[in-house]
C-alpha cells in the first residue's frame, strides 16, 4: 500500500506542519511516512506544498507525482494541482477560497477558516482543522492519536491545535463521508 497526500496552500497557512502531522500521525500508527516540501519564490504571499506519502512498506520513493488526496486552501494551489490527482480520489478544500471544478474526484468542502477562527480562536489553526477532517473521512487514525502526534512534535499553541484538531475530526465525522486509503497490512501491524 502506497498513499500520495499533497497538501498545498499559502505561505502562512501551516501546510508544511499540516503535512507533518499527518506524515507522524501515519507513523505512530505503524506505517512509513517520508515528507517533501516546496515553496514559492516569492518571499511574502508565496505558495507552499508539502507531499506526504505513507506506506507500509519503507518509503524508496519520496515524490507524489499522483496524489490519492489533495487537501487545498487556495483556489491557485487547487486548480494547479486538482489535475494530478488519481481518478476517485479524495480532495479536501477551504470552501470559502476555493470552487471546485473537477467531477471524477470526491470533493468535500470544509470552513475550516471560519470554524477555527470560531472554535479555536484563530483561523492559523485551519490547518489542524483539515487535518482532523482528513483523520475522521479517511480513517487513518483515530482522534487520540493525533492529538499525540501534536504533543510529540511539539507544537506550538498546543491546546489550540489540539481544539482544532478535535473540531476538525468532528466536523469530518458528521459529514458521512468515508474514503478507504490505508489497509493495515501484516507490514504495517508489524511496524507498529
Amino acid at each position: 500500500m502506497r498513499v500520495e497526500i499533497r497538501f498545498a496552500g499559502l505561505g502562512g497557512h501551516g501546510v508544511v506542519f499540516g503535512g507533518r502531522l499527518i506524515g507522524y500521525i501515519a507513523s505512530l500508527e505503524g506505517f512509513d511516512a517520508s515528507m517533501t516540501v516546496a515553496y514559492s519564490p516569492a518571499q511574502r504571499g508565496g505558495w507552499s506544498v508539502a507531499d506526504v506519502i505513507i506506506s507500509d512498506e519503507e518509503v524508496l520513493y519520496p515524490y507524489v507525482e499522483n496524489p490519492d488526496a489533495l487537501l487545498a486552501t487556495t483556489q491557485e494551489r487547487y486548480e494547479n494541482e486538482v489535475g494530478k490527482v488519481k481518478r476517485g480520489g479524495l480532495v479536501i478544500y477551504e470552501e470559502s477560497t476555493v470552487k471546485p471544478r473537477r467531477g471524477d474526484v470526491l470533493h468535500v468542502g470544509v470552513p475550516a477558516f471560519r470554524l477555527a477562527e470560531e472554535r479555536a480562536g484563530s483561523r492559523m489553526f485551519a490547518n489542524s482543522f483539515i487535518v482532523g477532517v482528513f483523520l475522521a473521512v479517511t480513517k487513518l487514525a483515530p482522534l487520540e492519536r493525533g492529538l499525540e502526534a501534536l504533543e510529540k512534535l511539539g507544537a506550538r499553541a498546543l491546546e489550540m491545535n489540539k481544539k482544532a484538531l478535535e473540531e476538525g475530526y468532528r466536523y469530518g465525522a458528521s459529514l458521512g463521508v468515508s474514503v478507504e486509503l490505508f489497509q493495515r497490512t501484516e507490514a504495517a501491524e508489524r511496524r507498529h
